[in-house]
């Protein structure tokens, strides 16, 4: 099997819906692209869309509007959940990295099965006191963020365990949080093709804005 640090391109078909309190409140499909410089969606529905995201700048380019919205900020854009398939690929899920510490770690009987618990950096405590990460056959399967009580904050799944081109990935990512009112939600990310290491198409590498086109700044 190989690593993250094998992984040049990434190709993927996804479909994406947040639900809350059993309601669809957004979704939407397209495509990603990415290599070691940009990310490229291509949303196809429910509207025509494109996000262009490079270093710490993200343009969402509306084609039928002829229009575009550009968004810097000070840290680095990144798609949510295509972060976290590529922190799937990482032994502890990126959490040293990060400034997470391990506190323990408990082997099950069955000597496949792993729970770790981390303790976040100090800035991020107020939210998050402990982390869990379960581990069944080498691969992460389930990641618990708790309060100081020990409840469940939020959580992410990974779901249907494939191999594509020798490296193990999820099919689907289940994200379960909560809004400011206590109600559930739940951000269900299911990718219907993933290809690794593949060239990038010509239309994607070499993608430019029209000339004519109506450009908003936005500082994020």
């Amino acid at each position: 099997m190989y690593n993250i640090e094998d992984i040049e391109t990434y190709n993927i078909s996804f479909e994406r819906s947040v639900v809350e309190n059993d309601m669809i409140m957004d979704s939407y499909s397209g495509n990603l692209f990415s290599n070691n410089e940009f990310v490229f969606v291509d949303i196809s529905s429910p509207i025509k869309q494109n996000f262009i995201i490079r270093d710490n700048n993200t343009i969402l380019f509306y084609p039928e509007e002829n229009k575009a919205i550009t968004l810097k900020s000070n840290t680095i854009s990144i798609l949510p959940f295509f972060y976290t398939l590529k922190a799937f690929s990482v032994e502890d899920f990126g959490l040293s990295e990060k400034g997470y510490i391990l506190d323990s770690t408990h082997f099950f009987s069955d000597e496949k099965t792993i729970t770790s618990y981390w303790t976040p950096p100090k800035e991020l405590q107020e939210n998050i006191y402990k982390l869990e990460l379960l581990i069944e056959q080498n691969n992460i399967v389930d990641v618990k963020y708790l309060n100081k009580d020990g409840v469940l904050v939020s959580s992410i799944q990974f779901l249907k365990i494939k191999e594509y081109n020798k490296i193990l990935l999820p099919s689907e990512i289940i994200f379960t949080g909560k809004n400011s009112i206590g109600g559930l939600i739940t951000e269900t990310i299911i990718f219907n093709k993933i290809i690794i290491n593949a060239p990038l198409p010509k239309e994607v590498i070499e993608f430019k804005l029209p000339d004519n086109i109506e450009i908003e700044e936005v500082e994020w």
